[in-house]
């Protein structure tokens, strides 16, 4: 019997068999960005007259007008979203093009400010070069003149050297230099370029309070400092590489005059001579050292190519070979190319008349040492010949220190400025200082105290020697004090005059020149009272009379035991015991000291 619905569902024996379907009343559509999976969830079974019984639901929004206004919604939001971050990016990229531009300004204000402090510095370097170099011409080209003109009125009062309290006043753009002599010769000008180098400031002259201020053009500026007790130490002549640049050499040389540059010292190893440069060159050309043998000799007619280094042919001379005229212009044409390589060398030294006599020179030297190497003979003599003329410019260089010494305390001493003691400011007025082993045959001395033997010219009056003795008291007490370390200065002793007759160079005064040795020297040379009219110059303007500083000259000037000692000595008037009984014994010789002397052979 078919039933309904109803029935069955009041009938409690009545089995349900009809599949329950999931049901749900919020649909929600899923998110276009959200893939959810279905979940099966347990729903009670609602029937028929239950749906009948309850009211129905209110009417909802159809599910399709819900799912377009979503997307909708969403797509608003992500515009703003992305409107804000191109906001956000283009303040970012803004305020980074500000700080950039703010950076570079500020890097261009600093790379500015120091390019002008750059110039600043070298339109400074450049006005200090200009005034040194206004200076030393200036002081080259016054020096002679100025000492020649001096005349001095009356007589000079002897004033002992500046103290240590003494005030030194340092003045820029001074115009004036110190005092001059007209007669110093080479020897002299070589230790005014050393003076003038050691100068602290371009245009900077020192000047003690005791004499008399220089004329300064313009304002200066002067500063005043009382010198300590370390000062009396004599200064070193050195020049540092900033004052005579590699950019600047030549030019300093040429407004200088011909005043040549001159090494600083040993270490210096720059080329400052064309000799130089062409030795220098032909080793480079025969790809040898100078401290290694030259290459052998080459042989006649064999050609060099040019990319092959230059070679010789040591038993001939240029003339004499046609292969070596081919090097020689080989060598000139290679170091007119090269001249940068030598930038200390003036370009005049550099034209080809003048490089190929230099290379003559050369070759002659490169030469002897070829054959020196082949023969120990040759070697030998080339051997005793480099000895030798090493002793001489030794002893040359201890006589020009010794001037330059000299020169340096009279400048300091007002009572010499007169022009009648240039003259002994020469050269050949220094006694020679020899080292006892360089006098010794036998070889070099065994003991350790080494001595150079002083040996003086006969015809140095007294005066003269007094006049030295003065000179040398500031360099004897600093050279009293042994160094902490190392040898120091080596002990003087007195030696014999020396042997020969030697004439006084030109320019000395008629006070310098003993008159004992006048007297001797007229009884074998009766022709000498005319040579030396054309040697003795007499400045005018200055009595003797009034002026015994330096002691009164006799006629036979001191007695015979101390005439002896007198033309070589360093400490004056003292004299020690030994000296004397050496003299002495001399002395008992009926010819007089200086004729034993002056007859003697000169070797």
């Amino acid at each position: 019997m078919p039933t309904s619905e109803l029935s069955d569902a009041l009938n409690p024996h009545v089995v349900q068999t009809r599949p329950r379907r999931a049901y749900s009343d919020n649909i929600t559509p899923a998110l276009p960005s959200i893939v959810q999976q279905p979940q099966v969830s347990y729903v009670p079974h609602r029937s028929e007259l239950e749906y009948a019984i309850s009211e129905p639901p209110p009417p909802s929004n159809p599910a399709p007008l819900a799912i377009a206004s979503k997307p909708r919604l969403e797509g608003a939001h992500l515009a703003q979203e992305l409107l804000r971050a191109l906001q956000a990016t283009k303040a970012a990229h803004e305020s980074e093009r500000k700080r950039r531009i703010a950076w570079e300004q500020e890097l261009d204000a600093k790379y500015a400010q120091r390019q002008a402090e750059m110039e600043t510095k070298v339109a400074e370097m450049e006005q200090e070069i200009t005034c040194l170099r206004a200076y030393i011409a200036t002081f080259g080209n016054n020096r002679p003149s100025q000492a020649s003109t001096s005349q001095h009125t009356g007589y000079p009062l002897l004033i002992e050297p500046a103290s240590t309290s003494s005030v030194v006043t340092i003045s820029e753009e001074s115009t004036e230099p110190p005092a001059a002599t007209d007669v110093l010769g080479n020897a002299q000008s070589d230790n005014t370029v050393a003076q003038i180098e050691a100068i602290p400031t371009p245009a900077a002259t020192v000047s003690r309070a005791s004499s008399p201020a220089p004329s300064s053009r313009g304002q200066s500026r002067s500063c005043s400092y009382a010198p300590s007790s370390s000062n009396r130490k004599r200064r070193t002549h050195a020049r540092s590489d900033e004052e005579f640049d590699s950019d600047n050499s030549e030019a300093s040389r040429s407004s200088a005059g011909s005043r040549p540059l001159k090494r600083l010292n040993h270490h210096d190893t720059r080329c400052y001579t064309v000799q130089t440069a062409m030795r220098k060159h032909i080793y480079r050309l025969m790809e040898t050292k100078p401290d290694e043998e030259l290459p052998p000799s080459h042989l006649e007619g064999l050609i060099i190519g040019p990319d092959e280094p230059v070679r010789f042919v040591w038993e001939k001379t240029v003339k004499q070979s046609s292969h070596n005229v081919k090097m020689k212009a080989r060598v000139v044409a290679d170091l007119k190319a090269n001249r940068r390589l030598y930038k200390h060398v003036p370009d005049k030294d550099f034209g080809k008349k003048s490089l190929e006599s230099v290379f003559d020179q050369a070759f002659t030297t490169f030469r002897q040492k070829a054959k020196g190497q082949s023969d120990a003979a040759i070697a030998q003599s080339q051997k005793a010949k480099e000895e030798h003329k090493a002793l001489k410019a030794r002893r040359a260089g201890r006589k020009r220190l010794k001037l330059s010494n000299r020169i340096e305390a009279r400048q300091k001493t007002e009572a010499f400025s007169h022009a009648t003691f240039s003259g002994a400011l020469h050269i050949d007025c220094m006694s020679s200082e020899e080292s006892d082993e360089e006098s010794s045959k036998a070889g070099p001395s065994t003991s350790k105290e080494k001595a150079f033997i002083v040996r003086g010219i006969p015809w140095r009056s007294t005066r003269l020697l007094k006049f030295y003795g003065i000179l040398d008291e500031d360099d004897k007490l600093d050279k009293s004090l042994k160094p902490k370390r190392g040898v120091g200065r080596r002990e003087r002793s007195e030696g014999p005059p020396k042997a020969g007759f030697y004439l006084p160079p030109k320019g000395v005064a008629d006070w310098m020149i003993s008159r004992r040795w006048l007297r001797d020297m007229q009884a074998v040379h009766p022709e000498l009272l005319s040579l030396l009219k054309d040697i003795v110059v007499d400045p005018l303007g200055f009595d003797w009379t009034r002026f015994d500083a330096l002691g009164y000259e006799s006629e036979d000037e001191l007695d015979p035991v101390h005439s002896t000692l007198r033309s070589q000595r360093l400490v004056y008037p003292a004299v020690d015991d030994t000296h004397t009984t050496v003299h002495t014994n001399l002395n008992a010789n009926p010819t007089s000291y200086s004729l034993q002397y002056a007859l003697a052979p000169v070797f």
